[in-house]
């Protein structure tokens, strides 16, 4: 046999269409609405929303918390370490300057 009948046998006819593709891709990707009972529209997925840098440190302590007792891998223990560290820096970098006068009210 060869490597031509091979890869194109005849007794195998595939009609594949541009239309097809572009049909395919495009449901994929489409969103459908529905219409709520005040005549509102909702999209049928929710948008995720932004995890705060308060909740991922939160997060990461209860994993490392539980790797630690669980007698877990010391080279991720270490590593879960260094990522809280790095938390704690965006974390303090995100803190804006406020007037002294605000600490006392």
């Amino acid at each position: 046999m060869s490597v031509e009948d091979f890869l194109n046998p005849a007794d195998e006819d595939v009609r594949d269409l541009i239309d097809d593709f572009e049909a395919s891709i495009i449901l994929q990707y489409s969103v459908e609405e529905e219409v709520n009972d005040d005549g509102d529209t909702a999209m049928e997925y929710a948008e995720e929303r932004k995890v705060t840098t308060a909740e991922a440190l939160e997060a990461l302590r209860q994993l490392r918390l539980y790797q630690e007792q669980s007698g877990g891998d010391t080279s991720l223990i270490t590593s879960l370490n260094a990522q809280e560290r790095a938390l704690i820096g965006t974390a303090i970098r995100e803190l804006q300057q406020t007037d002294i006068r605000r600490f006392f009210n």
